[in-house]
């Protein structure tokens, strides 16, 4: 892994992004849609009383609002990676970027910051809207939230290698990734309480990190229960980041070279 070519990568994808900043605006404002959506919903069904007695709060704005943050942080990488591949194959620059010193695993770091610096800043505006109005307490929980983000960052990465592969595989991203996203706010709990969930589901939804990041976020600021417990979902996470970028470079690897002995990477 070289440094220089993976500082190199991230300053491409950020130049690229300050270009059209339209792309952060609409994924700010997409941040707070998220968020207002069920919002607006649950006041018109009614009273918080219910939801008090499933989550731990009453804050009902407030969770769905650390929810939605929480997801945008977790779903960029999946995006960022996902759409990268299949842009470098329909412009015809994959085929260079593979025959180049630095190989692609050093462009996918870059572009990993590049996602990890984005998403801080599209987040971290909704985020300080939920402490002014929506009264989150700004204490000590949040360096612990900010700590189940930063670790969780890890195994979300080899997640999207798991998506990059299969991109690559079928040349195909808008419903890839739109499946993905659906999936994965849903298994997370963006909306709802996880425990809420059948047994066979909620057996899926922690098989995923981004289960134990939101939880930890929500849990960490509002003082509601954790799935396990402060430390005890940490370690979770941990291990996530040992066996999720293992897996992820795996599946990526052997899909990888299937490509290249049948049509080649640069297809489309």
């Amino acid at each position: 892994m070289k440094p220089g070519a993976v500082f190199a990568a991230f300053k491409v994808k950020l130049k690229q992004s300050t270009r059209y900043r339209g792309y952060w605006i609409s994924d700010i404002v997409l941040t707070f849609f998220m968020a207002f959506l069920p919002i607006l919903v649950g006041r018109g069904a009614g009273g918080t009383g219910i939801f008090a007695q499933l989550t731990g709060t009453t804050n009902y704005q407030g969770y769905m609002l650390l929810g939605a943050c929480a997801f945008m942080i977790m779903d960029a990488p999946i995006w960022q990676m996902g759409n990268w591949f299949r842009r470098e194959q329909q412009i015809g620059t994959l085929q260079s970027i593979y025959l180049a010193p630095q190989g692609p695993m050093e462009a996918l770091t870059g572009i990993g910051l590049f996602t990890l610096f984005r998403s801080c800043i599209i987040a971290g505006i909704p985020l300080c809207t939920g402490f002014l109005w929506f009264h989150l307490e700004l204490s000590g929980g949040v360096f612990l939230a900010l700590a189940f983000l930063l670790v969780g960052f890890i195994p979300v990465c080899g997640l999207s290698l798991i998506i990059g592969a299969l991109i690559l595989r079928l040349k195909e991203t808008g419903s890839i990734l739109n499946m993905a996203q659906m999936a994965f706010g849903l298994l997370m709990g963006m909306w709802c309480q996880v425990t809420l969930f059948p047994v066979a589901v909620r057996a899926v939804s922690y098989c995923i990190p981004m289960t134990w990041i939101n939880s930890g976020v929500r849990a960490s600021i509002m003082n509601i229960p954790y799935l396990l417990g402060p430390w005890q979902d940490l370690l979770v996470l941990l291990i996530f980041c040992v066996v999720m970028p293992l897996a992820g470079f795996m599946v990526f690897s052997i899909t990888e070279r299937s490509v290249k002995k049948k049509e080649g990477v640069n297809l489309f």
